[in-house]
């Protein structure tokens, strides 16, 4: 009896469906077990955690926005953009997560060079012409499939987005 008590005990400790541990490493492919083209049900299940959905900053239900908790701190630090019911585009939200060649935000534009080295594509950020410091650059594992690294005036990584052909995108899905 007294082992039926401690198994009992040592699997409360371990609930089925919780949270995994938050992966380390952001990728073209997607972050740890969440992979980009999924549903988000399949989103849910990988991360173990429950997705807040909204789609009243795209205003259409073919382009979902999504995140862990609070849309101000949300818990992994990691947003999601669903289009036409397939995760598109994980956006990272702070430096705590690098990708998967150690790029994290905040980091200098040197490193990203360094590391992607001459595949990477430069345009200028969005609203922003050729000559201000502001820029994207895009890295393209395949044809859809890639990593975006938004360049600031300072010359670092603001943001950095996993995902499909859906980061080229200027305003979420249009």
């Amino acid at each position: 009896m007294r082992k039926i008590l401690w198994v009992a005990f040592l699997v409360s400790l371990f609930p089925l469906g919780s949270p995994s541990a938050v992966p380390s490493e952001l990728s073209p492919e997607g972050w740890g077990a969440t992979k980009i083209g999924m549903t988000p049900t399949e989103v849910e299940k990988s991360l173990g955690l429950k997705l807040t959905l909204s789609t009243a900053a795209r205003g259409s239900d073919s382009c979902i926005d999504a995140w862990v908790g609070n849309v101000r701190a949300p818990k992994p630090p990691v947003s999601f953009r669903f289009v036409d019911g397939r995760l598109a585009v994980i956006g990272l939200r702070d430096n705590s997560i690098a990708t998967d060649k150690g790029i994290r935000i905040g980091d200098p534009e040197s490193k990203v060079l360094e590391a992607y080295g001459p595949n990477l594509k430069r345009e200028p950020a969005p609203y922003f012409d050729a000559t201000d410091p502001q820029h994207n650059l895009y890295f393209w594992l395949s044809a859809n499939r890639g990593l975006l690294f938004w360049i600031d005036e300072h010359g670092k990584v603001h943001s950095i987005q996993a995902g499909t052909k859906a980061l080229e995108l200027i305003e979420g899905c249009a």
